[in-house]
């Protein structure tokens, strides 16, 4: 899974094409994706599903990691 923040938000890559103004990648590799921008996306997904949370977001030069935050 790839993504990129734009305004904080995480932005999800599509897994059957990217789109820029010069081309149009089918079946995207992984270096399609990092010169359109995204990040691998590391999910920290909580264990209680009990609880409510809120994602957080932590971008690194190499990839985006989603924590959760207990309500």
């Amino acid at each position: 899974m790839y993504g990129k923040l734009v305004d904080g938000n995480l932005e999800y890559a599509s897994t059957k094409a990217i789109i820029t103004d010069e081309l149009i990648i089918t079946n995207p590799q992984y270096e399609d994706y990092v010169k359109a921008g995204y990040k691998p996306i590391i999910n920290n997904a909580p264990q209680d599903a009990e609880k409510e949370y809120i994602e957080e977001y932590v971008e690194e030069d190499d990839r985006i990691i989603i924590n959760y935050k207990e309500v």
